[in-house]
């Protein structure tokens, strides 16, 4: 697997023909390409592209879209663009320790504007 991070922690970004270079050497080698994207939103409104530009147009398989870093409180969702490789997802989430009943810690920093029982503005 190749995996990208867009934009990278320096913050250069791959631009779809990159992208697209990448995803080929990817393919001719037997690999998939997974691409985090944690400020993914902020590559697309840089370049001016729709997001299936910078995915599975330029030949993205797996897309995780993280929402902490934007301002989400929801902590991550994964696009698989091709579906056979999301079979038994839910079963790696589960040996990884992903479930959720352990999803407090996403929640952990609503805890610290509850103080006493009163939400702290």
């Amino acid at each position: 697997m190749v995996s990208l991070t867009q934009p990278t922690e320096l913050g250069c970004l791959y631009s779809t023909e990159e992208i697209r270079e990448i995803a080929g050497l990817a393919r001719f080698h037997g690999l998939r390409v997974h691409m985090d994207g944690a400020r993914f939103a902020n590559a697309a409104a840089a370049f001016g592209v729709s997001p299936a530009e910078l995915t599975w147009r330029a030949g993205v398989d797996v897309l995780c879209f993280g929402g902490i870093k934007p301002g989400i409180s929801l902590s991550e969702a994964v696009v698989f663009f091709d579906r056979e490789l999301s079979e038994e997802f839910d079963y790696r989430c589960k040996q990884g320790g992903q479930l959720a009943s352990k999803m407090r810690f996403s929640s952990a920093p609503w805890a610290a504007c509850l103080q006493n029982g009163v939400w702290l503005r």
